[in-house]
């Protein structure tokens, strides 16, 4: 067994930051549109005598910021499905599909053309539709791509702040105590 503790002072400390300046794109954000992060994990420790040759104490501290933004991609209903238009496909030969039209008020889509064909949406259902948010990044068919950047800010609490006592009696093994500080 051997003696812990110092007769003088000695501590440290640190600081790592990380930020979103050299980190690449995902997946699902905008190109050259990198989404912000931000961390800085930070902390110190410090150790010394209480007593010369009989007491001791040692304290350490680490502490956590961080600032994320993710980005949310949802397929939501196209502004016509939203009006009851939905795509159809008119058949390649004839007879043809009188309700596949050019447009809302238009005619009746040429042979093998895409066309949309109006369907009653039924009043229970309409005012769910109204949740859906419009689309932001493209529509393809009867649906279009939302995307939305949330930012989430933590501030986290100290990971580690431990404490420790160390007593030294003469003529006997040395006792420590040990315990969470600041709980």
């Amino acid at each position: 067994m051997t003696r812990q503790g110092t007769n003088a002072f000695h501590g440290s400390a640190y600081e790592f930051i990380r930020n979103s300046a050299l980190d690449p794109n995902n997946y699902f954000t905008p190109a050259g549109t990198p989404a912000p992060f931000k961390r800085n994990q930070f902390g110190g420790s410090i150790g010394g005598p209480i007593r010369k040759d009989k007491a001791f104490f040692f304290f350490n501290y680490e502490g956590l910021r961080q600032n994320l933004t993710t980005t949310t991609t949802d397929a939501v209903p196209s502004p016509n499905a939203d009006l009851g238009l939905l795509q159809c496909t008119q058949t390649a030969k004839a007879p043809f599909n009188q309700s596949c039209l050019t447009g809302p008020a238009g005619t009746v889509e040429p042979a093998s053309g895409v066309g949309l064909q109006q369907y009653t949406v039924d009043p229970n259902v309409a005012p769910y539709l109204q949740v859906f948010p419009q689309a932001n990044a493209g529509v393809s068919g009867d649906t279009g791509t939302w995307t939305f950047r949330s930012s989430r800010h933590r501030e986290g609490r100290p990971v580690h702040r431990p404490c420790r006592l160390h007593l030294l009696r003469e003529g006997r093994h040395p006792r420590h105590c040990a315990q969470r500080c600041f709980n």
